[in-house]
């Protein structure tokens, strides 16, 4: 079986990280791909002589080129991974010692190996080292290093006034090192609406952290697995967008995320209860409230020393880094195949979406969002339409038609006075058939293929043939498409010796006239 190729989003997150000195065993694991895979990409970004900004500033086209260029593998050493891995076992019980933190243990790393691991890498590894082990160890947070978000196990139960009694569903995210929390309502748990939360969260602390670390969510992860988890591609996406890393907690393991375990217990208390006898009217209101009980929240001093969430955060904001310049734009990705109608269609609206007819059998990527839809054929976009909710509706190109169809859509679109039109510029007689034509039945839009046949007849046939060809059935009174197109055919506008269709019944004594019946 053939290997399975990577996408674009892969690709640009190993670029990501890879920039962040990231070492392959951390891209493999954030990627999902082989690390022999890791190392050939990573031989070719460096073959490129590109830095790790401007290749990802190339187009999909060029660097999906540019990842196709065969370079031979090399053997890669495994030193620093040996060296850390023999000094982890005192390193995990230093940190358990007052005052020892991460990033004292790190310069210490670094002063007895300089060519060491970057300081995220150390981290990562000590924290997976740590968590192996059966007992509970306290672990300092470092600022700005993670965030971990949940939903509370109890949903929020308030009364309108009109007496209705409503259930939200409850985020929460809180920033471990201070403390600072964000909680808000949200109607469901469904991946837009935790991708929005995330976002939210993210604005209302000012900055990004490091990791992410949700729960085992349906919303945030495909498959829950303890080493390798599967991220929905929405996720994957998103993960890129914010240059972080998503670690899950593990599955039955809530010491993982202890913080926000904490928080949602605190959220009962200190939200949930002083809330319990309000009304609102709608969940905008009820996070209003939300808010305010935060900062009342983030004001209480911990029991352990004087200072408050509020004064922590503000030495923690000072490490996160900055938002990017615009909010994630979900982009849903999937896979069709283009209908012989030259359209596909978004199963999630069940609109119908055209693309260039020549397509007609391909296997197409559809990228939308809220607003737009994007078609690619092999990383180039061939169709970009604005998204429609209207099942069985079609949104249709003009560009994308083959000729066949804008010619039958042209003559669909004609009316009344267009036939007129082009038959008042051959002839009068011309423009006379075309009358009685249009008259000849009770709904006019019968006659249209009729009178484009008439007009049509030039230039297969000159136009004096067919003005005298009318000429004729004006005077049979047979203005009609079969009368002019047998006569131009048969050639009976050229006989000198024409037919007289027209004649007059000589009065003779059978004939009654109306007063036989006085």
């Amino acid at each position: 079986m053939s290997a399975k190729t990577i996408n674009m989003f892969q690709i640009k997150r190993l670029i990501q990280l890879a920039a962040q000195g990231a070492s392959i065993r951390s891209i493999r694991r954030q990627c999902k791909i082989a690390r022999q895979t890791v190392r050939t990409y990573l031989e070719k970004m460096e073959a490129s002589g590109l830095s790790f900004v401007e290749l990802l500033e190339l187009n999909e086209e060029e660097l999906f080129a540019l990842m196709r260029e065969p370079v031979q593998n090399k053997v890669l050493q495994q030193e620093r991974f040996i060296q850390l891995h023999s000094i982890l076992a005192l390193y995990s019980k230093d940190l358990t010692r007052t005052g020892v933190t991460k990033q004292l243990l790190w310069q210490e790393y670094l002063e007895k190996y300089p060519d060491g691991y970057s300081y995220t890498q150390f981290c990562h590894y000590l924290y997976k080292y740590c968590k192996n082990k059966e007992t509970v160890m306290h672990l300092t947070h470092i600022p700005g290093e993670e965030m971990m978000v949940d939903f509370a196990g109890k949903c929020f139960m308030c009364a309108t006034p009109d007496g209705e009694i409503i259930k939200y569903q409850v985020f929460v995210a809180v920033l471990p090192y201070s403390g600072y929390s964000y909680v808000r309502v949200i109607e469901s748990q469904k991946q837009q609406e935790f991708i929005r939360c995330l976002e939210d969260a993210m604005i209302y602390f000012g900055g990004v952290a490091t990791i992410l670390i949700p729960d085992n969510l349906a919303s945030c992860v495909t498959k829950p697995d303890r080493y390798e988890p599967t991220f929905p591609l929405l996720m994957q996406q998103f993960e890129a967008h914010y240059n972080l890393g998503i670690i899950p907690a593990r599955v039955r393991h809530p010491r993982d995320k202890a913080a926000v375990e904490n928080m949602v217990n605190l959220a009962y208390q200190r939200i949930y209860a002083p809330l319990r006898n309000r009304q609102f009217s709608s969940a905008r209101e009820i996070n209003a409230a939300f808010l305010e009980q935060l900062d009342k929240h983030h004001s209480r001093k911990f029991r352990s020393t004087d200072l408050t969430r509020n004064e922590f955060f503000e030495t923690e904001k000072k490490h996160l880094r900055p938002l990017p310049s615009s909010r994630f734009l979900m982009i849903k990705t999937v896979e069709l195949k283009v209908r012989t109608n030259y359209h596909i269609q978004l199963g999630e609206d069940g609109h119908y979406y055209s693309v260039p007819w020549k397509y007609v059998g391909e296997t197409v990527e559809a990228r939308y969002d809220d607003l737009t839809v994007s078609i690619y054929h092999k990383h180039e976009c061939i169709a970009f339409h604005s998204r429609v909710r209207g099942r069985g509706a079609y949104s249709t190109n003009p560009l994308h038609m083959p000729p066949k169809d804008i010619a039958y859509t042209e003559t669909r679109g004609h009316t009344a006075g267009y036939y007129l039109s082009r038959a008042k510029r051959m002839a009068p007689e011309v423009l006379s058939v075309i009358e009685q034509v249009l008259q000849s039945k009770t709904i006019e839009q019968q006659t249209y293929n009729s009178c484009m046949g008439i007009l049509n007849m030039v230039p297969k046939y000159p136009l004096h043939r067919l003005i005298k060809t009318c000429q004729m059935a004006l005077q049979a009174s047979a203005c009609n498409y079969m009368f002019i197109k047998n006569t131009l055919m048969n050639k009976r506008d050229l006989s000198e010796h024409q037919l007289q269709l027209t004649f007059s019944i000589p009065a003779h004594e059978n004939l009654r006239g109306k007063n036989a019946y006085i």
